[in-house]
């Protein structure tokens, strides 16, 4: 190792400098992600258990298709998830490390577009700012699939902007080949499947602009049409009005989170950045990517009342950091003889604000889960059959199959991202043919059990009651 690192420093110090700077990034990132990963668990709403969930019982072949996990969901992020249970054998820890490497690696793309479209002293801070970035941390340490999204969407930038400045065939297919990964994980890509080319044209890159349009369009062309509800879906959020009261106040929703988790005074130097950024083209296109996602989350912040989630804004808040960085060189241009100072007491103050976020929305599972959890997990077998009758639109026993991490595909969840089983007919058809033997209901709602005790006769043995819910073992007559 000596030797190598000498023959680096010897042949190329630029390059062995640079590495040190990426290293120290790196292993600063993933000091970070891997404290809030050993405190936290894999909930923050249904999304990252769910979608273990789902790629559990398609691994088992009890999907919907045998290609693809979810008809709603891309499929990549699953494919992922899948691979790394399959590789370390684990359902609740394998995706979990996976996601903890992603969010780590992607320091260095980000690195590499900032330092390209800025400079380095600028990429340095930035990458730092990411580094402790409270959503991108979280977004590490949870299945979430925003953080994959960035790694991928960070990479297609990163070459995108390289081929401009370069002209490099190699470039351009690699922007291709990872904007095509990105719109395999999340929708927001697709809307850079067009936007990409029209800067190709405004660069009168014509022929390269064609190649772009026509290669990245067909996986949508290709999901749309074989996945019938992704597209009502799309075409809801595009003309339906899903809303009952407008409120101008949700237009301002993402502004008050990037103010919350990136500082107030970040923006104010934000606003500075990029207006002395518009003389310079290549960071004009960085900036209308950063806009054009804000403007699609605050779209649908205001048309969608869901559509408020905190990780949504991790890929437009990850865009405006080198502008925040940027706008506070430009006021340091005024304070020459105290930069060290400034930017010293910047970062102390973005640092702590970020540590106190972290801490705040590291997640855990509630203790009311985890105790039906470990009855459950020493009191079945392969073949016991558990229904999980969630209460009214909550979702919070979709995380149970997941805290005992064994056994995915014998639950079945009832209510809000549940298999089906929206109604009370449809729970009761499903006890009725296939005669679970625990049932975790809610414990002021009598109906369906009394209904079952007239239909097939039942005997209802209760177990305890945890937190809304009461655990019962059945017993069939």
């Amino acid at each position: 190792m000596n030797i190598f690192t000498a023959k680096i420093r010897f042949n190329n110090p630029e390059k062995f400098r640079i590495f040190l700077i990426l290293a120290f990034l790196v292993i600063l990132a993933f000091s970070i992600r891997y404290y809030f990963f050993s405190i936290s668990d894999n909930i923050w709403g249904a999304d990252p258990d769910e979608r273990i969930r789902v790629t559990v019982n398609w691994m088992k072949g009890k999907g919907s298709n045998s290609i693809f996990p979810s008809d709603l969901w891309l499929p990549l992020h699953f494919y992922l998830i899948a691979l790394s249970i399959k590789l370390f054998n684990s359902i609740l820890f394998a995706p979990r490390i996976l996601h903890l490497i992603i969010g780590v690696l992607t320091i260095l793309p980000f690195y590499k577009l900032i330092r390209l479209t800025f400079d380095e002293k600028i990429a340095f801070i930035s990458t730092f700012i990411l580094a402790f970035f409270p959503i991108h941390v979280l977004c590490s340490i949870v299945t979430l699939s925003e953080g994959v999204f960035l790694f991928f969407f960070i990479y297609s930038v990163y070459y995108f902007f390289k081929y401009i400045k370069s002209g490099e065939v190699s470039a351009l297919i690699l922007a291709i080949v990872f904007i095509i990964l990105s719109s395999m994980v999340r929708y927001e890509a697709w809307l850079f499947i067009i936007f990409m080319p029209l800067i190709l044209a405004i660069e009168k890159k014509f022929k390269s602009a064609v190649l772009f349009l026509g290669a990245a369009l067909i996986f949508p062309i290709f999901w749309l049409n074989i996945m019938p509800r992704a597209s009502s879906t799309m075409l809801m959020f595009g003309v339906a009005n899903t809303r009952y009261l407008f409120d101008i106040k949700d237009g301002f929703y993402w502004i008050k989170i990037m103010s919350k988790y990136l500082t107030p005074i970040s923006l104010i130097l934000a606003g500075l950045g990029v207006f002395y950024s518009f003389s310079e083209r290549i960071k004009l296109y960085l900036f209308f990517i950063f806009l054009i996602l804000f403007l699609f989350f605050t779209y649908g912040a205001v048309k969608i009342r869901w559509f408020k989630n905190l990780e949504f804004s991790l890929s437009f808040s990850a865009f405006l950091i080198p502008f925040i960085v940027s706008g506070l060189y430009v006021m340091l241009k005024y304070f020459r003889k105290f930069e060290t100072l400034i930017i010293s007491l910047f970062l102390l103050i973005f640092v702590t604000n970020s540590i106190n976020k972290s801490i705040e929305i590291s997640p855990k599972y509630p203790s009311y889960l985890v105790s039906i959890a470990n009855y459950l997990k020493y009191h079945m077998d392969e073949k016991t059959k558990v229904l999980l009758a969630n209460y009214e639109f909550r979702f919070d026993l979709n995380h149970i199959p997941i805290i005992i991490g064994k056994f995915v595909e014998n639950f079945k969840i009832s209510g809000w991202g549940g298999d089906n089983l929206i109604t009370k007919e449809s729970i009761l058809e499903y006890i009725i043919n296939v005669r679970p033997k625990y049932i975790v209901y809610n414990k002021t709602d009598n109906e369906i059990l009394n209904e079952l005790d007239k239909k097939i006769g039942l005997s209802f043995k209760y177990i305890f009651d945890s937190g809304s819910y009461r655990l019962y073992e059945l017993d069939y007559i």
